[in-house]
């Protein structure tokens, strides 16, 4: 696999190996990648505090809004990645074109898996069976281009024989999400509080007597932690997309020997450049 000149080997990883190459791939492209991130981070954290601040919501609302935001701006990133890989340049704005054009298929199948994912939640099932069931939606979308009605072939046949490994790879993912979001908050908490004077939740407790109560008011009510906390999420996901799509080229070659498909087309653009 070529990235900005440096080969790397491709052979089987965990999701450690995944969130490695992830960090490296964000890394190269952090002024492309950042961009990308707050086109959506910035409408979103405002959209969350005015949701907070100018309406009854509580901060539900705010999660739902990054749930149902993510899938489209992780779909961009994912095109944009996998036309990195495949020895093009990462291009955004073309990634947002090829978008575009598949976006209500796209659209109707993130609809419809957060559907999914909401009544396993209610039957206390847990919803990363769905999310991992349709994790590779965004590439088999725009980097396979498969047809609308092969799409849930597609899936299935990708979740063939790894389906548990994909449950641990995202139970992984999900466990170092929350671990980094959880410690930035804490990060923020300590300098907001210390430096600034404005601490978001906890110096705000009055009475260390009813400690649960007051935190649990704020959590779920306070704007000021909810963006905050928007914004985090927004900060950590790049990461998280992009070693779930070093999952899949993963499962690809396991599967399929798709690295030897990806030599023959980066050597076929060479060719052609030099041509």
């Amino acid at each position: 696999m070529q990235l900005d000149g440096a080969s790397i080997t491709i052979e089987r990883r965990k999701i450690t190996g995944c969130l490695d190459l992830a960090v490296v791939f964000l890394q190269q492209h952090f002024a492309a990648i950042a961009k990308m991130t707050l086109g959506f981070a910035v409408p979103s954290c405002i959209a969350s505090w005015l949701l907070m601040s100018q309406t009854e919501l509580d901060i539900w609302s705010t999660l739902v809004l990054f749930v149902v935001l993510s899938p489209i701006y992780g779909s961009a990133l994912t095109i944009a990645a996998g036309r990195r890989v495949f020895g093009s340049a990462f291009e955004p704005r073309n990634a947002f074109t090829a978008l575009r054009k598949r976006f209500w298929i796209l659209a109707f199948y993130v609809i419809v898996t957060r559907i999914v994912a909401a009544v396993f939640v209610c039957l206390v099932i847990p919803p990363l069976m769905v999310i991992v069931r349709y994790g590779f939606l965004a590439e088999v979308l725009f980097l396979e281009s498969t047809p609308r009605k092969k799409v849930g072939a597609r899936l299935k046949n990708l979740m063939k024989n790894v389906y548990s490994d994909l449950l641990g790879r995202g139970l992984g993912a999900f466990v170092f999400y929350a671990a980094a979001v959880f410690g930035l908050y804490a990060m923020v908490e300590i300098i907001s509080s210390v430096l600034l004077g404005l601490p978001l939740v906890v110096g705000r407790v009055a009475s260390f007597s009813g400690i649960k109560d007051e935190l649990l008011v704020l959590v779920l009510s306070d704007p000021r932690f909810a963006t905050v906390l928007h914004a985090l999420l927004w900060l950590i996901y790049p990461v998280i997309r992009l070693a779930w799509f070093f999952c899949y080229l993963d499962i690809r070659i396991q599967k399929e020997g798709w690295d030897v498909e990806l030599d023959f087309r980066i050597e076929a653009q060479r060719l052609n450049s030099m041509a």
